[in-house]
């Protein structure tokens, strides 16, 4: 069994599994280039993609097992957040002030920035060193555990 490798290949690849027939998965960007003809309907594609399975010319492409399908389909969302990092981190290094983005030597304060009010209002500006030590310097509630227990769990 054959079919080429689009969105709903999921189901077909699992019945071929379970019904133990061969599955081979086409892969759709190769296969377009090669049979990228005029006509096209299904029964003109099915045909070309048998001829191309018995001539072994048929460009596969890797067939997830079900248990690693998950994982396959989180990997363009990751790739599209590891690029828009990489953008962030450039604009970044060049010292582009319009991306909000500044880089800090770890030494140093945090910055203090201005926040745009409503005209005719000025702008107000917040110091984040001072927000980041007055989130940091406030105690944590008291626990009922006892010393011993609190010890263990890494309390104060």
């Amino acid at each position: 069994m054959c079919c080429e490798c689009l969105f709903a290949w999921y189901w077909l690849a699992d019945l071929c599994r379970e019904e133990g027939i061969t599955f081979v998965l086409g892969h759709a960007l190769y296969m377009k280039a090669i049979h990228g003809g005029k006509a096209k309907s299904d029964k003109i594609d099915s045909e070309k993609i048998a001829r191309m399975l018995r001539g072994r010319m048929l460009p596969q492409a890797y067939v997830y097992p079900k248990e690693m399908r998950a994982t396959r389909d989180r990997a363009p969302t990751r790739f599209a957040l590891v690029a828009a990092a990489d953008e962030v981190g450039q604009a970044a290094r060049s010292g582009d002030r319009a991306c909000g983005v500044w880089p800090i030597r770890l030494r140093d304060g945090l910055p203090s920035i201005p926040v745009p009010l409503r005209a005719p209002d000025p702008d107000a500006r917040l110091d984040l060193q001072a927000v980041l030590h007055t989130i940091y310097d406030r105690r944590l509630p008291t626990s009922n555990l006892s010393r011993n227990s609190q010890a263990k769990a890494g309390c104060r």
